[in-house]
């Protein structure tokens, strides 16, 4: 058996830098029950068909942060922060976004 060891760190404050282009990012997850491999699509769906969101082409807007939604393959789901001059916004965005889950 292998012994895995991961390093603490501690967070460090980085001041925002605006950018004079802007910048984004659209990171992709699966989803698994067990080992099974689960449609994406279907998932965030039912996830959202309630919520009041409006659907935009594949995926759900969440007003000031972006979109959750899937890739062209429904089994790829997909974070969408929106694009920002500032990094950090973006990255601000992209947390946001992930505890819609």
């Amino acid at each position: 058996m292998t012994n895995v060891t991961t390093a603490q760190t501690t967070p460090v404050e980085a001041p925002s830098k605006v950018l004079p282009f802007k910048v984004g990012a659209d990171p992709e997850f699966l989803l698994f029950h067990g080992t099974r491999a689960l449609d994406a699509s279907n998932i965030i769906r039912s996830f959202f068909e309630n919520s009041g969101l409006r659907s935009g082409y594949a995926g759900y807007k969440i007003p000031e942060i972006g979109e959750f939604g899937w890739d062209g393959a429904s089994s790829t789901g997909e974070l969408r922060p929106n694009a920002s001059n500032d990094p950090k916004q973006v990255t601000q965005n992209l947390t946001r976004t992930s505890p819609e889950v």
